[in-house]
């Protein structure tokens, strides 16, 4: 009886230890496979450990101003600029709901535009930067401007018939219940060229929301 419980007993923990290693090698193999898995997955960019930040930043929380220029503020809508000695402003347009800095060089024309609307609750930007700038919404660049994350189209639009396209650049911001709208553009040749592109660029530069 003894030598044939012996057995039994010998033979239940050889199968135990057998079922054991069985489990670990299934439980290991699985482990392999998810491993794998994630890394696949994740060389794909279907996971994302980080989000992204955008490509193109101006300016900073606190507005630094550069050498010579003048200072735009309004306390209504929270937003203050720096713009350059050449502009003047321009508060009352028809053609513009907003603010307006222009050359005072009229063959250089318009330098910068700002113009905002308030906003509800359930406001899409990148839905109202596509349908004002005319663009897809899969098209928009990801911006920040004065530390505020924001949507930004740049194309080129006939404005006059007969006359060659300006490229513009829109940069749409939300702040404090209001969307911004930054506009500037102008001709990549004659007396425009370069110089409404840079005008712009370093006045979203100085953008200070408050």
């Amino acid at each position: 009886m003894r030598s044939n419980k012996f057995i039994i007993l010998n033979y239940i923990d050889f199968n135990s230890k057998l079922l054991w290693g069985k489990m670990q090698k299934r439980v290991f193999c699985l482990v392999s496979v998810f491993l794998i898995g994630a890394l696949f997955l994740s060389s794909c960019g279907c996971i994302k450990e980080t989000k992204e930040e955008p490509k193109k930043v101006f300016g900073g929380e606190k507005m630094k101003i550069p050498p010579g220029r003048k200072v735009y503020e309004n306390k209504e809508w929270g937003i203050r600029v720096a713009y350059p000695p050449e502009c003047q402003v321009e508060t009352e347009r028809k053609t513009w709901k907003g603010v307006a800095f222009s050359f005072k060089d009229e063959e250089l024309g318009d330098a910068f535009g700002i113009s905002c609307e308030k906003i509800g609750k359930d406001f899409d930007l990148a839905s109202y930067a596509a349908q004002h700038a005319g663009a897809d919404k899969e098209d928009l660049e990801d911006v920040t401007v004065g530390g505020k994350l924001g949507k930004m189209e740049k194309h080129k639009e006939y404005v006059m018939p007969g006359v060659p396209p300006d490229t513009c650049v829109w940069v749409f911001v939300v702040h404090k219940g209001r969307v911004f709208e930054f506009l500037f553009g102008g001709q990549e040749s004659g007396p425009q060229k370069g110089i409404w592109e840079e005008t712009g660029n370093r006045m979203l530069d100085t953008v200070e929301f408050f």
